[in-house]
């Protein structure tokens, strides 16, 4: 690590939207129907109701996962090449 960097440690993260009480917009409300009259009305039904199922995966608002963790692997002799100043 270099000199300079800092741990920031853990932070929390302020809510984007504000709803409404007693509002509550499912994903199937928001989809248009036109999108999907290519399905039989049996699978619109099923598909309408898996996203209201799991609201959280079909949401706007991006979360937070920790499913996956990214690494970068580097031989013990690696090291960082300055780039010029702009």
């Amino acid at each position: 690590m270099y000199g300079s960097d800092k741990q920031f440690g853990d932070f929390s993260v302020v809510p984007s939207t504000v709803s409404q009480p007693g509002f509550i917009e499912l994903p199937s409300q928001k989809i248009d129907k036109t999108t999907i009259a290519h399905l039989t009305p049996e699978q619109q039904t099923e598909l309408l109701e898996v996203l209201d199922t799991f609201p959280e995966s079909f949401s706007d608002v991006p979360g937070f996962t920790d499913v996956v963790e990214h690494t970068i692997h580097v031989s013990d002799d690696f090291k960082p090449k300055r780039l010029n100043a702009y």
